[in-house]
């Protein structure tokens, strides 16, 4: 009876240990809503009728680097007063500059969102669709940090508005696990601490 007790605790621990681990950390497990596709639809508006666009998002079996027929480089046309991109420093020459970004599914992604404008002073509207980043997997979170330091949950907000003059802005968008998944873990080792304590108790008892 000892060695059956002891046995059983021990394949809880290698078989249930590891899943928990994965799951507090990001490793897919197979069964995870974070590993489900979606793309977001930025329109950038000015009040004087300029307007620009990109997209991003996640999708399975794409690299880090330029995607062809996923992801498109972003043109400059020195005569357009307002444009708008994602910002790929290191890749150096057109690829720096997306219009449309796609990645691979990661704990923690991010796209640095460029805005230059050259025009009279205006105020500038960066606007998605929230049934879009509603449909992002609920253990997902999504945000909007701007250049004014304002940290926007793009899941429930719908819109920020600047004040421009002739100049480069810079928004940083992160996508990124929910700290609650890490509740697993903790359901597990409790779980696992009661079982030991059982198991103390049951030997003392038998020596």
């Amino acid at each position: 009876m000892r060695l059956t007790l002891v046995s059983t605790f021990l394949i809880l621990m290698l078989v249930g240990l590891p899943v928990a681990q994965a799951r507090c950390f990001g490793v897919p497990t197979g069964d995870q809503e974070s590993f489900v596709p979606w793309y977001v639809h930025l329109d950038i508006l000015a009040s004087d009728g300029l307007a620009d666009e990109v997209e991003f998002g996640v999708a399975p079996g794409l690299s880090d680097g330029f995607e062809q027929g996923v992801d498109e480089y972003k043109r400059l046309d020195q005569e357009r007063p307002l444009q708008a991109f994602f910002l790929y420093p290191d890749a150096g020459g057109p690829f720096s500059r997306l219009s449309r970004s796609f990645t691979s599914f990661a704990d923690g992604i991010s796209w640095l969102l460029i805005i230059v404008y050259s025009g009279e002073p205006t105020e500038i509207l960066v606007r998605w669709d929230t049934k879009q980043t509603g449909s992002i997997p609920a253990d997902v979170g999504l945000r909007l940090v701007t250049f004014f330091d304002e940290d926007v949950d793009m899941k429930t907000v719908e819109d920020v508005v600047f004040q421009a003059e002739a100049d480069t802005y810079g928004f940083r968008i992160i996508s990124s696990r929910l700290e609650e998944i890490n509740f697993d873990l903790a359901l597990v080792l409790v779980a696992y601490g009661i079982v030991a304590v059982a198991l103390i108790l049951i030997l003392r008892r038998r020596r």
